[in-house]
Formats: structure tokens, sequence, C-alpha cells
């Protein structure tokens, strides 16, 4: 089944007969269609190729700039319907030797414009979301568009929820364990003395929960679903050397988030900052916008992801391919404002990987009732 050309249509702002020749010429510029549309309240009355400018560029350049398109000659829109597949679009491209057209509703209002190019990715099945979002899970890999998904199901990103929270209850028990009020470093002849001046339970916690998630299997189908998204967005093929040959390090990964948040926190607590008075709170956010985005990268680099197995960058694969084909069959089905938001809300995973940290964190304290564990007085 081929996709439906109001799948593919890109929204090229139409022209205003009074636009001037500059801006249709700008506008084709920016543009990835040969011909921009020109209409009048969402109607299409024609179109202009660059070809249609050259005449009035090359007598005068000058008076050009701000000579009104209204005064060239408009080519047919030769508009297609919304709900022509491609392969149909294409036949009707050939007979009428077009490059590109605009695309129409129902109504004859005007939905956007399809190249040629448009509709041969469509039908090789290349078509590709431009943004996606994705997660790790003990099981595999998970991508979206925020309205398709592939890879994992719910119940992997719930054992997500479930693994960071126990990985977190465990540097917690072990962080006490070692460095807590009553820590068995704490017994020895000179670093007991020190460790009892300063509180270090929650860097070793950190330490031991990074180096926790660098070993396990994630950690892997992280760097996995980085390497597959980035190879999404270039428009490689997903082979493994073409994803591999991708970096680790993504720029909207949730680890940036964390690590600012984190270095927010640290800096509000900074004693040296507190002292410099008035100029503190300067230095603070300087420092801040000098840094996260690099010891975010360097985070994800080091701790969040390692370099994947030949099974961790297959799972990224997998999910990367059914993203793209559920991208390229998706049904057309119309959908309110709150039902979209809520699709989304849902597909980003958060909400199921909440609910696996809550059960797992409700666990332990009811476990800590019965049982009093290390450490976990401090988190309930």
């Amino acid at each position: 089944m081929y996709p439906q050309v109001s799948q593919l249509a890109t929204r090229v702002t139409p022209l205003d007969l009074s636009d001037s020749v500059g801006r249709a010429a700008d506008l084709l510029r920016s543009s990835s269609c040969r011909s921009a549309p020109v209409g009048i309240n969402g109607h299409i009355l024609g179109v202009i190729t660059a070809e249609d400018l050259v005449p009035a560029v090359s007598e005068n350049p000058e008076a050009a700039r701000k000579l009104p398109i209204a005064s060239l000659p408009l080519g047919p829109a030769h508009g297609i319907p919304d709900y022509w597949t491609a392969d149909r679009a294409l036949a009707h491209f050939r007979h009428e030797q077009l490059e590109s057209a605009p695309v129409l509703d129902a109504a004859g209002r005007y939905v956007g414009m399809v190249s040629i190019a448009d509709l041969a990715t469509a039908l090789c099945g290349r078509l590709r979301p431009r943004s996606i979002g994705g997660m790790a899970t003990p099981f595999g890999v998970y991508l979206t568009d925020g309205t398709i998904r592939g890879g994992v199901g719910d119940a992997a990103l719930v054992s997500a929820g479930v693994f960071m929270s126990g990985l977190t209850l465990a540097a917690v028990i072990l962080a006490t364990l070692a460095v807590g009020d009553s820590g068995w470093l704490l017994h020895l002849p000179l670093l007991g003395r020190w460790l009892e001046r300063v509180d270090l339970t929650p860097v070793v916690t950190g330490l031991l929960f990074a180096l926790a998630f660098r070993i396990t299997r994630v950690s892997g189908y992280h760097a996995a679903e980085h390497q597959v998204v980035h190879a999404i967005e270039a428009g490689d093929d997903l082979s493994p050397a073409a994803v591999r040959s991708k970096p680790r390090v993504h720029p909207r990964c949730g680890t940036n988030l964390v690590v600012a948040v984190s270095l927010i926190g640290l800096l509000w607590n900074c004693q040296p900052l507190q002292r410099l008075g008035q100029f503190g709170p300067l230095v603070a956010i300087i420092f801040f916008l000098l840094t996260w985005r690099r010891l975010g990268s360097a985070a994800q680099q080091y701790i969040t992801t390692r370099p994947a197995s030949d099974a961790e960058i297959e799972s990224g694969i997998k999910a990367g391919e059914e993203l793209m084909t559920r991208y390229q069959n998706r049904p057309l089905r119309p959908l309110g404002a709150f039902a979209r938001a809520a699709r989304r809300i849902w597909n980003m995973g958060l909400c199921q990987v909440a609910v696996g940290f809550a059960l797992m964190m409700l666990a332990a304290h009811f476990v800590n009732w019965f049982v009093r564990i290390p450490g976990l007085d401090l988190l309930f």
C-alpha cells in the first residue's frame, strides 16, 4: 500500500499576487519544490517557477526586486487531490510532465506542495520522520516520532522504570554501607577520620549508579538508539556498518537534561559561589551556560552509553525499520487536539517508565517496613 500524497505534502507558504519577484525568488531558493503556489485565501490560482522569473530579472534586476508577480504569467496549478496515492500521482506527473504540483483537499483548499522526488521517495519506501525520539530499555530499543512507534512495547518501557529505580536503590544502599553514618570505610584508621567530616554519600551514590549503568546492556541499547536515530535523520541506510559509523552522543538525549538539573543543584549549594555575594548568581549562570552541553555530551559518551554489541545494534535497526515502515503506511485518521496531545504524551514513553519506577519504589518502601534497609530511610 502506497501512502497518499497528503502525507507527502510540504507546506510551502503560497505567494500573494502583490508579492515581489524578489520574495518569489527567495521562496523558491529555500523550497524543496521547483515551483511555488500563488493563491488567495487558501485557493491556488497558479504556480510560478524560477524560469518564470528569469525574463524580469534579466532585463532589470533592480526593478525586479519590487516588481509584483501579478505582472508575470502564472503556470497552471495542476492541483491533485489529497487522497491520491503516490503511484497514481506519479503517473499523473509523467503524463503532464510535471516536476511538482499543489495538493488540494476535497473543498479545493491548499494542503501543500509535492514534488516528483517526494513521490519517488515514497515509492521506494524511504519516507522518514523529521524528528525522532527514543529510549533504551533492558529488552531493546524503543523509537517514536510522537505518533508512530517502533521497537519494544509498553511492558519494556515499564521495565526501564523498574531498572532505573532498582539501580538507584542499589547505589543508595551500597553507598550508605560504605560511607554512611556507620559505613565500613569510617572504621579505617586515617580515612575514617576524614570521612566523618564530610558527607560523601550522594557523591558515592552517583558514582556507583554511573558505574553500574555503564556496564549494563541498557547502555549498549542506549548507544544503538542514538546511532540509529542519527542514521535515519541523515537519510542513510540502516545497515550495521552505517549505524556503527554514527556517534553515540545525541543533542536531544535526556541525559543532557539530567546533567543540567544536577548542575543547577550543585551550583545552588556551592559555598564558594555564595561567598561572592551578588556576583555569585551571575558567575553560576555563566558557568552553567558554558558547561552543561559539554558535560551532557561527556556523560553520554562515558556513562550512559558504551560501544553497542551486534545484538544491540540489531535491536536498534529493527526498531528503526519498524518505525519507518509504519510511518510509510500510517493511516490518515484525523484526531482532535486533545487526542493528538494524549497520543504524543503516551508515545514519549515517560508515563510507562514512571509507572515502573513508582512500582519498584513502592515495593522497596513496603519491604523497608519489615526489614530496615540501610539508606532507604533517606529516600522515604
